[in-house]
């Protein structure tokens, strides 16, 4: 109880939606919890957010990660959006004009 679980991920490395990474397993029974992450919360890092789950008590596990896009992305997307409404409008007008 009180303590804090931080991860850093380094030289680039970025987890797969389907990898796992066990913490902590014990034969014995954990007691207390991380303060910032309940069973089943989000920890957010940097680069996206784990699943946290503390497994039947005796472990703590990662899993289910989901990257955070990286700022280029939205803009990608933004283009792609502004591209399709233009077209979309070119289209609409060249039926008009027919």
């Amino acid at each position: 109880n009180g303590s804090t679980l931080q991860i850093s991920l380094i030289n680039g490395f970025v987890p797969a939606p389907t990898d796992s990474f066990v913490l902590i397993q014990s034969n014995q029974l954990l007691a207390g919890f991380f303060s910032n992450v309940a069973d089943g919360g989000l920890l957010t890092l940097p680069e996206g957010d784990f699943t946290v789950t503390y497994a039947g008590q005796n472990g703590v596990t990662l899993s289910n990660f989901a990257a955070i896009p990286e700022p280029s992305t939205y803009g990608a997307l933004a283009g792609l959006g502004v591209l399709a409404v233009t077209l979309g409008r070119r289209r609409a007008l060249r039926r008009a004009s027919r």
